[in-house]
Formats: C-alpha cells, structure tokens, sequence
C-alpha cells in the first residue's frame, strides 16, 4: 500500500514537471516571436526613416546655375518691366548664381528689389552695394545725403533695414550685396563658353538677352541675365575714356553705363554651408525647397 502511495506522487511529480516544460517552452516561443515582431517593427522603422532621409537628400552637384529656390525672402520689383525677349513675366524670388567649392550656394533675385541713385562716385557706390546687410541696417541708415543713395524699397512693408528682411538663419548675412561686375563676367562666360573682360562686353555694347545668347524657354538660365528690369552692377568702367560709368544693364540686355540716375540693383548673397535641399525640381513652378 505504501509503495503503492509512493508510485502515485513519483507519478504526479513528473506530470507537473512536464506541465512545467511545456509551459516553458511555450512560453519561451510566446517571447521570441514578440521579439521577433519587435525586431521587425524596429527594422521597418529604420527603413522608413532612411527611405525619407534618401528621399529629402537632394545633392548640391546636381543643381544648376539658374535654377530656382524657394527663399523666404519675400519682394516685389521695384522697376518698369519691359517685356522683350523675356520667357517669363515680372519675375520674383531667388535663383542659383553658383554653386561654390565651399558647399556654399550663391543665389541672386530673379527681379530687383531695390532702387539705388548714383552719381559715379565709385568709392561711395562701391561701399553702398558691397555690404548691404552692413550699409542698411535701420530704416534711418537710408537718407538723401549726398548724391548716391538708395530711394525704394519693394522687401515686405518696404523697409530698407535688412537686418529685418534677411533673418532666416539661413544666409550668411555678410555676404549680402549688389551684383558686382566680377559676378556678371563669370555668369556670361558659363553661359557662352567664352572668356571675357567688362571692358570687352562694355566697348562692344554687348547684349545680355536670350535671343543673342541663344537661350531657349527650355534653358535652366533664360532670364538669369536679361530679366525684363534695367538693373545698376557693381562696376565702374570708363567708356572711350569719356569719363567713368556705373555698368548698367538695360531692361532688354543691353550693356551700357551710366554716369548718374535712378535705377534697381539686384541683390545676391551666399546660403550657409549647412542649408540643405529637401525637395523641388529646381523651376519656376517646383523650386527647391531649402532647409
């Protein structure tokens, strides 16, 4: 009776070790294929992730000069349109100058945001147009002082302190300025595959427009040169040495300079090195979208 007592609890000892096994084991697939979901999840996760980080990784060596980006910068042209030769009208916004080795991107308004008087005084425009962050840094800092001086605005609420128009963290705000001539000549010869020389295009009466270019409305920089605007460079050249002329582009593409009067700049400036490209096709209905 006693060994009979004892078979049955050796009996029920291995049932519930064997309950204990199963129970386990299951439990231990129950685990792992949590963790196998779990591990799933995660990879699909990071793929997502990668995918989108793929997708907003636009390369600089892709971008073109011409190209147009969807710079927060808002202005309306403060010039008389003339429509020539141009292949869109009255254009705003921002458009690639360069792109440099110093992963910087250059870009220069698609119209003219500011109107400049001169009189050829090449030390006093010089110093008006090469730092314009620097020059006009309070609505007070533009005043009728002297002969040259700037006398409209078309930045939001036509204010001509740029320490307000140029804050999107964005630019390098030093480098903001009026074309210059150096910028015209390398602008021309990328173009044209042809070397040149300010006083070449300036003695030869050249012409920036389209037709003479041969630039199609298909082509990344119609209108990059000639724009519709009459627009003041950077330059100071002296025609049949007749005296100094402010280099000055007629709102047809023709160059030509002036010795005094009212006209728009074009304002160009240098994206931060860090700025990235997230999006866009680079037109004029899709520009890059910049972050």
């Amino acid at each position: 009776m006693k060994s009979k007592k004892s078979l049955i609890i050796i009996i029920l000892v291995i049932i519930i070790i064997a309950l204990i096994a199963v129970a386990g084991f299951f439990g231990y697939k129950h685990l792992t294929a949590g963790n196998d979901e779990n591990s799933k999840e995660e990879a699909k996760t990071n793929e997502t992730k990668e995918s989108k980080e793929e997708t907003k990784k636009i390369e600089k060596s892709s971008l073109q000069m011409g190209d147009y980006v969807n710079y927060k910068v808002n202005y309306t042209n403060v010039g008389d349109y003339h429509s020539g030769q141009t292949v869109n009208d009255q254009v705003t916004g921002w458009r690639i100058l360069s792109v440099n080795d110093d992963n910087t991107i250059t870009l220069i308004s698609a119209g003219v945001p500011i109107k400049y008087c001169q009189n050829c005084d090449e030390k006093r425009i010089n110093n008006d147009l090469s730092d314009l962050y620097k020059v006009l840094n309070t609505d007070t800092t533009v005043a009728n002082s002297s002969y040259s001086y700037f006398l409209d605005s078309g930045f939001d609420g036509n204010t001509f302190d740029m320490t307000q128009v140029f804050n999107t963290g964005l630019e390098d705000t030093s480098s903001i300025h009026a074309m210059t001539g150096e910028e015209l000549i390398n602008t021309y010869e990328k173009i044209t595959g042809k070397e040149t020389t300010i006083e070449e295009l300036f003695y030869s009466s050249a012409t920036l427009s389209n037709r003479v270019l041969k630039l199609d409305e298909n082509s990344r920089v119609a209108d990059l040169l000639e724009n519709g605007y009459a627009y003041y460079i950077n330059a100071v050249t002296n025609k049949d040495r007749r005296g100094n002329r402010v280099l000055h582009s007629q709102s047809w593409g023709y160059l030509t300079g002036l010795e005094y009067g009212e006209d728009p700049i074009r304002v160009v400036l240098n994206l931060k090195p860090d700025v990235t490209i997230v999006s866009g096709k680079g037109t004029i209905d899709e520009p890059y979208e910049i972050e």
